[in-house]
């Protein structure tokens, strides 16, 4: 979006929706601001150096003020015109944004199935994703992880954590950082493993509306039930991995959370599946 920037109109900037705002000053070309949801503004500039284009940051509103952040700007392109901004950024000044973006790409992608999750949890560092991977402290990342337990979220706080820790280590073994600043740090919450379990009223009932619900969702609860297998491994689950003569369910490497192909025997599961016995055709049926 191009825009005259005045102080009014930046003062009332609002990123709408799940995506960021970009305004670009019409009095300064290559001069504009970037509005987070959060409601964080950066001053920045795109300037060419050799020709290639290079963004700078130049700073944060309100700390720094429009006319400031103009003078700055003003500044870094008449020098890059000049030859003073003649080499590639720093390995270091790599942001944490940009570094989430790698960690994704190069690590969880090819290393973890589960990849998307790991994006979704780094994204509640977003506030910091304009600060340099390097300059990080860990009363910042603190201050997201208590923002999380606040918010009625904890055990998201120790998934928060676990993540960041990763990245940061990943990003220490390849030289982007010298020090993890939130190694050692100790989870914000203490888990309790969960001790809850059905009665034999409330399984029952779960048959029952099982049952009544019948295929896909009806018989994915079946299977929970009777395997006790992760919700996203029965719901994947293929006639191919069925061997009904053995009564074995094999769950493949590609599918298996730990990379390993995992054998299930379970002939009371399989038996309600297997159309050509009695047994399996009365097993669940409602009373």
């Amino acid at each position: 979006m191009k825009r005259k920037l005045t102080p009014k109109t930046v003062e009332h900037l609002k990123a709408e929706g799940r995506r960021r705002l970009e305004v670009w000053d019409t009095t300064l070309p290559g001069f504009g601001i970037r509005v987070y949801q959060t409601r964080r503004k950066v001053w920045f500039v795109i300037a060419r150096v050799r020709g290639r284009q290079r963004r700078f940051t130049i700073g944060t509103y309100p700390v720094l003020a429009l006319g400031d952040a103009r003078t700055k700007a003003r500044k870094i392109l008449r020098d890059a015109q000049t030859g003073i901004y003649d080499e590639s950024p720093p390995p270091e000044s790599i942001t944490l944004g940009a570094a989430v973006a790698l960690f994704v790409t190069l690590y969880a992608k090819p290393k973890n199935r589960g990849w998307r999750e790991t994006e979704r949890i780094l994204g509640k560092f977003a506030p910091l994703y304009d600060r340099r991977l390097d300059q990080i402290r860990r009363a910042e990342i603190v201050r997201v992880l208590d923002a999380l337990v606040a918010n009625g979220t904890p055990y998201r706080a120790n998934r928060a954590l676990s993540a960041i820790k990763k990245l940061l280590n990943w990003a220490l073994n390849r030289g982007m950082i010298d020090v993890n600043p939130v190694a050692g740090q100790r989870m914000p919450t203490k888990e309790c493993a969960r001790d809850r379990v059905l009665s034999d009223d409330e399984i029952e009932r779960l048959v029952y509306a099982a049952k009544a619900n019948g295929y896909p969702f009806g018989t994915i609860y079946l299977v929970l039930l009777l395997t006790g297998q992760r919700r996203g491994e029965v719901s994947a689950m293929r006639w191919s991995e069925i061997d009904l003569q053995r009564r074995l369910w094999t769950i493949p490497a590609a599918r298996a959370k730990n990379g390993h192909a995992h054998e299930e025997r379970w002939a009371e599961f399989l038996l309600t599946f297997d159309q050509s016995s009695e047994a399996g055709r009365e097993r669940f049926r409602p009373v």
